[in-house]
Order: structure tokens, then C-alpha cells, then sequence
């Protein structure tokens, strides 16, 4: 009898794992709070990560930053974008509807809580769908790789005068971008700036621009003319290559390392 008892009892414990295995969780074991998981960062903002020197992630209605203490200046890292709001518009063709995503324009602040904003950081506006237009305050200096890359909806950028360092691809793979003026103190033009913008018609920058790095304004198959300034000394690899509506780009007599497929493909150059 003992041993059918412990028989009897082994069976059931058995039973007991597999069904706990089995089980499907629960409503209540779904709802998990996204702040518990990301340790409540937005709690106490910039708390959590202070180093003595740099407060990191602080948040501001929906701009998080970097709050560089010893330096007093603020770097935007990331942008709250929430959900994507989709409109229902009539469609061109026939009466169905089609759904299209609402656009935002951006007007990032000059100071948050008097201190200046000076940096926009790598990617830190990147791969969004509802950004029509962004204006960047004067204080800010530079603008990391990749800040804009992939802003389908990017349809212009103001930037400041204060701007002195601009990084690569910023505005790459911006199919709705159709005007960039670089102001006068960038001397600089890095790789890849505006790859692929293939709306864009108006292009300026001034005259202290010395180099364009490579496939700075590739395969903007929109452009037509491009001012290259007089202080133009380096034209880097595909700078240029595909823009084939462009007609018109004088090169100054400064510009002595000219890449042999800067303007690769310009079917249009020169006719």
C-alpha cells in the first residue's frame, strides 16, 4: 500500500509541473508598466545616470538630452515621436480612401531651463515618418552623423548661422527634402550629407566650403545647378554621381583634387 500511496503522489506532482508548463499567462500577467521595465528612467529624469559631469537622459516635454555640467550645454539625443497618426483622404484615382500619416513640424528650443542647446546627436531625429520641417535654434554648433537620416517626410530644415560642424549623412535618404541652404561657417561638406534626397532643387552654401566629401549629394536626381563657392579645393569620390538633372556646376580654380567620378552620370551636364 506505501508503495502505491508514493506511486499516487509522484504521479500527481508530475501532473502538477506539466500543467504549470503549459500555462497561458493571463491578462493581468500581460499588462507590464513600459516604465518598470526601463527602470522608471523617466522618474526622476537625469538622475539615475549622473556622473559628476554629464546628466544623461533628461527629459524635456518630448526632447531627451544630455545635460554636460562643467561645459554647461545640452545635447539633444532623442525625440518622442509617440504614435503615428493616420488620416483617411480621398484617394486621386476612384472614391476609396487612402490613409496617410499627420506630419509634425519641429521647433527645437534654444535653452532648456537657460541652458544652451549646442549639439543635435548621432540619429537622434532619425528614421521617422512625420517630420515636415525642422528648425534648429542659432547656439547650436553641430549636428551628429545620421541626426535625419531616413525623415521620409522631411520637407525643409532651417539651420543656424552658429553651425560649424556638420556629420556624415545627416539628411541622407530624405525623399522629401527640397531645399538646403548650409550656412557660410561650415568649410566642410562630409560624405553622404544628402544622399538620395531626391526632391532636392535648391542647394546653397558659402564660400569658405573647401571640400565636399564623398557621395555628399548623390543620386539627387532633382538638383539641376550647384554654386561650388571659390574656396573649393577637394571634390570626393560620387560627390555628385547620378544628379542627372544637373546642368550647371562650376568648378573654381582653388579646386586642384576633383575625385575622376565626382559628377559620374550627370547625363545632363554640360548640354
Amino acid at each position: 500500500m506505501k508503495k502505491i500511496a508514493l506511486i499516487l503522489v509522484f504521479a500527481l506532482l508530475v501532473m502538477t509541473f506539466a500543467a504549470c508548463g503549459n500555462a497561458k499567462p493571463t491578462d493581468d500577467d500581460l499588462d507590464i508598466n513600459p516604465e518598470e521595465l526601463l527602470g522608471n528612467k523617466n522618474e526622476n529624469p537625469g538622475e539615475e545616470k549622473d556622473d559628476g559631469k554629464i546628466k544623461y537622459d533628461c527629459v524635456y516635454e518630448k526632447y531627451t538630452y544630455n545635460l554636460y555640467v562643467e561645459e554647461n550645454y545640452i545635447e539633444i539625443t532623442a525625440y518622442d515621436f509617440g504614435e503615428e497618426i493616420v488620416e483617411e483622404v480621398p484617394a486621386v484615382d476612384d472614391d476609396e480612401e487612402e490613409e496617410t500619416i499627420a506630419t509634425i513640424d519641429i521647433k527645437i528650443p534654444a535653452k532648456i531651463d537657460g541652458v544652451p542647446v549646442k549639439k543635435i546627436a548621432t540619429g537622434a531625429f532619425a528614421k521617422n515618418e512625420v517630420v515636415a520641417s525642422v528648425e534648429i535654434p542659432e547656439g547650436v554648433t553641430e549636428i551628429a552623423d545620421e541626426a535625419f537620416w531616413f525623415s521620409k517626410s522631411l520637407e525643409s530644415v532651417k539651420l543656424p548661422s552658429t553651425l560649424t560642424k556638420l556629420g556624415k549623412r545627416v539628411f541622407a535618404y530624405c525623399p522629401a527634402l527640397t531645399a538646403l541652404a548650409i550656412p557660410a561657417s561650415i568649410t566642410e561638406i562630409p560624405a553622404g550629407l544628402c544622399t538620395e534626397c531626391t526632391a532636392l532643387v535648391d542647394l546653397t552654401f558659402g564660400n569658405k566650403v573647401t571640400s565636399i566629401g564623398d557621395a555628399a549629394f548623390a543620386y539627387c536626381v532633382s538638383l539641376e545647378t550647384v554654386n561650388l563657392g571659390t574656396a573649393l579645393t577637394t571634390v570626393g569620390a560620387g560627390a555628385f554621381k547620378w544628379c542627372t538633372s544637373l546642368t550647371k556646376a562650376t568648378l573654381p580654380a582653388t579646386a586642384k583634387d576633383v575625385a575622376e567620378d565626382a559628377f559620374a552620370n550627370c547625363t545632363a551636364l554640360g548640354k
